[in-house]
């Protein structure tokens, strides 16, 4: 089915990290971002997706996790088809079923194929290909959005100048920014989208940030977003906050919000956990941090993960008044719990900071297990 979205509203997330291997040698050119560009734009984008190829599979210096990029699994079959500009025979899967990362695992095989048939437009910003559109026929590959790949992005504008020319194509009055990720989000000259007139909200989550936030952003696609008519999301007002996805008409992360980059160091229980302050648009008297551990129990149980959001905000608001869902445990000089049905949250207080720092997250049967005094 042809992706033919006819709203004023265009969602723009990033690419993913996971991928689905596999797909056919059937290339359909009609889905390419490039279909709806003019030839000269078209033509600048397929020849920076070639450069940025030949970055991937060649230079020697351009590492990922220590590995050079060459050699990642997911580059050994990635050749110059045209997608990137060339001719040669290649292996596809449309975008949607290639990225299998946090974003399109909340979104889920129902919120995919809803994404997909929406009224509504999304684009993806692709380390490889740029922009993409959701059914565009897409390699297995893997670019991670690196310096020299970010630079190249960046140069003469050209991403922004195919989102520009998409706004004006396509009447686009209203752009959901779910990018999460300053290394995307930074690749758009924001203040040349605002001079289209077209309204921008950036999206925050308040619960973690940088690719952490992508599951909360997928979630609320799925949950929210798609449920809304044109209107309704064109009517949206900034500081508007959906579970715990706070929408933004400032694109920095401000304040009240975890940065991409934070880290606290709240003793030897979270070296690397990151501050939420003001949470929302009202301020909470409490500060919040959690552990690592926390923020994976968390993420093992996305089933609970807007119960989850709900009950730290009730905790951040009053963390030591002993009521029905908070009490302090025995025999534990720091330590109190928050009753979630069979879940149970365990967190500390950091009074020097005046910080709730979240510890645990799990059943009543386990949650206990190893904790010292």
């Amino acid at each position: 089915m042809p992706y033919q979205p006819s709203s004023m509203v265009l969602f723009l997330t990033n690419c993913s990290l996971t991928k689905a291997p596999g797909g056919s040698a059937e290339y359909d050119a009609g889905q390419a971002i490039t279909s709806v560009l003019p030839n000269s734009l078209g033509d600048r984008l397929l020849k920076r997706r070639a450069r940025i190829f030949q970055l991937v599979k060649s230079a020697s210096d351009f590492c990922w996790q220590g590995a050079p990029v060459s050699e990642l699994a997911f580059n050994q079959e990635l050749t110059s088809g045209p997608d990137l500009g060339g001719r040669h025979t290649a292996t596809y899967l449309p975008t949607l079923d290639r990225y299998e990362g946090r974003f399109f695992q909340a979104l889920g095989a129902e919120g995919k194929q809803r994404l997909a048939e929406s009224e509504h437009h999304t684009l993806f910003i692709s380390g490889l290909y740029g922009l993409l559109r959701p059914t565009e026929p897409i390699q297995l590959y893997s670019c991670p959005m690196a310096p020299p790949v970010a630079e190249l992005w960046r140069k003469d504008a050209l991403l922004t100048d195919v989102l520009c020319d998409y706004i004006k194509r396509f009447g686009i009055a209203r752009i959901i920014d779910l990018t999460a990720i300053d290394a995307y989000r930074r690749l758009i000259d924001w203040e040349k989208v605002a001079a289209t007139k077209t309204d921008v909200l950036h999206c925050f989550d308040a619960m973690a940030a940088g690719d952490y936030a992508l599951t909360a952003f997928g979630k609320c696609v799925a949950t929210e977003l798609l449920g809304l008519s044109e209107d309704g999301i064109c009517d949206l007002p900034s500081e508007h906050q959906l579970g715990t996805v706070i929408l933004r008409s400032l694109r920095e992360t401000v304040a009240g919000l975890p940065s991409e980059s934070a880290e606290v160091e709240v003793a030897e229980q979270a070296p690397e956990s990151m501050p939420i302050q003001d949470i929302g648009p009202d301020s909470l008297p409490w500060q919040l941090a959690y552990t690592s551990r926390f923020q994976s129990e968390v993420y093992g149980n996305m089933g609970e993960f807007t119960r989850i959001s709900q009950a730290t905000l009730s905790i951040c608001r009053d963390p030591t008044t002993p009521r029905k869902p908070i009490k302090r445990l025995q025999g534990q000089r720091r330590r109190w719990r928050y009753r979630l049905g069979d879940y149970r949250i365990i967190y500390w207080l950091d009074k020097h900071e005046h910080r709730v720092v979240l510890e645990r997250f799990g059943l009543r049967r386990d949650v206990y297990k190893g904790l010292d005094s």
